[in-house]
């Protein structure tokens, strides 16, 4: 049987046919690669994005809202009950972020920084116990001398230990944002 002998309707029928599986194939090329992408987007969001906010909240709460109470109590910009109100929401908000983040999806590399993190932690939650002992006595001069010579050495190390776990979100976030246009470029070609 030569190609002239088959029918126009089946040549066509076949060429058709031939079509719409191409059209189906590059479809479902089309929309894998969009869940890639959309898979990487939602793994930088909820593994990266998420635990960036946690960790500045629990930097914020220990170098800025800490440190900020002690010295605006010190100048009686705040009460001495406001500063322990705000003592106690930020040992609430480190307790739940930290907790949170620290749950999650850690690379081995940020498990490792978190690790080194704790005991700086605890050495700050100390010093914070200790300010609030002093915000509850009303003790001017222990908090003076407490701002001194114990408040910075107690709160920096957490806080560069918190910028090196940014900094891993940065990186994992950049990682797979390489792998998503990888993977864009590879899907492009086809």
């Amino acid at each position: 049987m030569k190609l002239a002998d088959v029918k126009i309707g089946f040549r066509l029928s076949f060429l058709v046919g031939a079509l719409l599986f191409l059209s189906v194939l590059m479809g479902w090329l089309g929309l894998s690669g969009i869940r890639s992408s959309n898979d990487a987007l939602e793994t930088v969001y909820n593994d990266r994005v998420v635990s960036l906010q946690q960790l500045k909240t629990v930097s914020d709460m220990y170098a800025v809202n800490i440190v900020d109470t002690a010295h605006k109590v010190r100048i009686y910009e705040l009460s001495w009950q406001e500063g322990l109100d705000n003592l106690n929401e930020a040992k609430s908000e480190i307790l739940k972020n930290w907790s949170t983040y620290a749950r999650g999806d850690l690379v081995p590399e940020e498990s490792r920084l978190v690790a080194q993190a704790l005991p700086h932690m605890a050495v700050a939650d100390q010093a914070v116990e200790k300010l609030y002992a002093i915000f509850s006595r009303r003790d001017e001069s222990a908090l003076v001398l407490f701002i001194a010579t114990e408040l910075y050495a107690k709160m920096d190390p957490i806080s560069e230990a918190i910028a090196g776990l940014i900094n891993i979100q940065l990186e994992v976030a950049q990682s797979e944002f390489i792998v998503a246009v990888g993977a864009y470029q590879k899907i492009q070609k086809i």
